[in-house]
């Protein structure tokens, strides 16, 4: 295998991570709780309209259409096998339905799944459903995009995060945003239900579960009690951590910190319960506590101190039968006027087989509205072409949307002495960043520079071995892959490679794709005043070729250097469908901006 010489005695990808980190803590610490009610309700308002605009929170015009599919008798409820339709005809949300005997109405509870592929076939979903109808709740158990009959397949469970969750940002859409739509339209189900008081709807759910508590909880008035489980923390702790796509919401933490989201419940009663052994720091007991302490602050502008409580048990993450008690007492005490609010005993519960608890017997499985594809399909069919627009319009919108930062004309480059004809050198990136790089010119050639950057690296195949073979070259690592890589290779999150250090950028407000474009810029500007009357070459493949494209894109002096781009598909359709694909190439809007083509033509044509 072909290699290259490193920069450093040792990787510097930590100055990427702490750079992220350090933006993440600029922007956290600006989230200040207000000292009045007014203020609140003022900045309550700019954060609805955020949240509206940002999730697509416009009216569901589409019918639920309701159907019971199979019902299940239990002594003292019955669970009904249910589906209904959320944002277009072709989608349909399959749940469980358990409703308790007699003639109500009775107090509900929307019971979210986290990340269990089986959905609410699973025995830890279906045990909140079983423990909270026996105490005379009806509980709607959903499944989430992507899981449970929503898979990818019938009977095939898969995590429903990683490349095929990030898609939906391409179309400017995210998975954050659909699950919020269909808690919704199922907080609709639940209060059309004549066996349901709809002034008395409660949320919870655990992990991704407690995520999505959370989030319909500050987006729905509706919700009058919520408690989100081993979920809560601070968004700038979920920056650099291995949190699923749909716990990430591009330009979150530039618009809020996670208390102001769960602080738009107040002054209705919170629950927060998180586990002093959680695997991930950001749900870990630091960020929760700083989350806990701005919410009392927030709850005592009403003097509704007992309406917020924050708990952290001696568990792992996980939803505990300790935190089952915890709940049952709190949403008793505050939908149903019983007890303190303490925790109650629990009953054995006895959960049905998964196999019973499918809407679909094997065989009749709808892929048309249940596949988590073809769901997919719906939303971006549904999505008008983009109008024409000026070129200059789409450059600026495109510098926007991936947070391209203008480079200066000469960007600074450090360079050693050459060593058998390669020489070292570490250049000044826009977002405050010095890249390695690596420099062959062949004594007495004149003829064309190749910039080559790789998607994996100057180390890795592609890279390597085009280095080895020009005349004159330069190669490159871009912030998070080669000497500046942070991310563990392995495992790769569900297909989707640099997933935490893509996702990272996201929550920032700005790209990977974009800083990548940016420091394509400041190389070639570099090289320019390197090599003074040479003509420049870009080679760069996959990721890395996008990052090339925009750049050209964006900056005239890189439109003017001949290109050499592999592994690029013809459409980013291809990354929408696909279920392995780079987190650099899920660039937010792309698809309702233009495509590839588009992108080609705006990096050749003169602005």
């Amino acid at each position: 295998m072909v290699s290259t010489p490193k920069v450093w005695h040792s990787g510097k990808g930590w100055m990427h991570r702490e750079r992220l980190l350090r933006e993440a803590g600029a922007w956290s610490a600006q989230r200040v709780p207000p000292l009045s009610q007014a203020a609140w309700e003022r900045r309550r308002g700019e954060l609805q309209g955020w949240l509206v605009d940002r999730l697509h929170l416009g009216d569901d015009p589409t019918p639920p259409e309701l159907r019971v599919h199979r019902s299940i008798p239990r002594k003292g409820y019955r669970i009904d096998l249910i589906s209904y339709a959320s944002g277009s005809p072709d989608i349909r949300v399959t749940a469980a339905l358990y409703v308790p005997d007699g003639p109500g109405p009775f107090p509900a509870v929307l019971n979210l799944h986290g990340h269990w592929p089986q959905g609410k076939l699973a025995a830890r979903v279906q045990e909140r459903g079983h423990l909270l109808a026996q105490n005379g709740f009806v509980v709607l158990s959903p499944d989430a995009p992507g899981a449970g009959e929503r898979s990818q397949g019938e009977g095939i469970f898969r995590y429903h995060g990683g490349a095929a969750g990030a898609g939906l940002y391409l179309i400017g859409d995210s998975l954050t945003g659909w699950q919020v739509r269909d808690n919704r339209r199922a907080i609709d189900v639940l209060t059309g239900l004549p066996v349901v008081d709809a002034a008395r709807i409660g949320v919870t759910g655990a992990s991704g579960g407690g995520n999505q508590t959370m989030w319909i909880s500050a987006c729905d008035a509706r919700v009058k009690v919520c408690v989100p489980v081993v979920s809560v923390g601070t968004f700038d702790a979920y920056v650099t951590a291995r949190n699923c796509i749909c716990e990430t919401l591009p330009g979150g933490l530039t618009a809020m910190e996670e208390w102001e989201l769960i602080g738009l419940m107040a002054p209705r009663p919170v629950l927060v319960m998180n586990a002093y052994k959680d695997s991930s720091p950001a749900f870990g007991p630091e960020p929760v506590t700083r989350t806990a302490h701005a919410l009392r602050d927030l709850y005592r502008l009403w003097q509704a101190e007992e309406r917020f409580d924050a708990r952290i048990f001696n568990t792992p993450h996980g939803y505990w039968p300790e935190m089952h008690a915890a709940m049952l007492g709190w949403m008793s005490y505050w939908l149903k006027d019983e007890g303190p609010g303490f925790a109650r005993a629990l009953p054995v519960i006895h959960p049905e087989d998964e196999a019973a608890m499918r809407c679909f017997v094997p065989g009749t499985w709808p892929v048309a509205t249940q596949s988590y594809a073809a769901n997919k399909e719906a939303l971006r069919a549904a999505l008008p072409p983009p109008a024409h627009r000026e070129d200059a319009v789409m450059r600026r919108e495109l510098a926007q949307g991936t947070g391209f930062l203008p480079v200066a004309d000469e960007p600074v480059c450090d360079e050693g002495p050459a060593q058998d004809g390669v020489a070292r050198a570490v250049l000044h990136a826009p977002r405050e960043m010095v890249l390695p790089l690596l420099v062959r010119e062949t004594p007495g050639t004149a003829g064309t520079i190749d910039l080559i950057v790789g998607a994996a690296g100057k180390d890795g195949a592609f890279a390597a071995s085009r280095f080895q073979t020009a005349a004159a070259a330069v190669t490159i690592d871009l912030p998070g892959v080669g000497e500046c890589a942070w991310e563990p290779a392995e495992p790769v999150v569900g297909g989707a490679a640099l997933h935490d250090t893509a996702r990272a950028c996201l929550w920032l407000g700005y790209t990977l794709a974009g800083e990548w474009a940016g420091d394509v810029a400041a190389l070639v500007r570099w090289a320019r005043a390197r090599f003074p009357g040479r003509t420049l070459k870009l080679v760069a493949d996959r990721e890395a070729a996008l990052a090339v494209l925009l750049a050209a894109a964006l900056d005239e002096v890189v439109r003017a250097c001949p290109r050499e781009l592999d592994g690029l598909p013809a459409s980013l359709v291809e990354c929408y469908q696909a279920t392995e694909c780079p987190m650099t190439m899920m660039v937010p809007g792309l698809l309702t901006w233009g495509d590839l083509p588009e992108l080609h033509r705006l990096a050749t044509d003169s602005p």
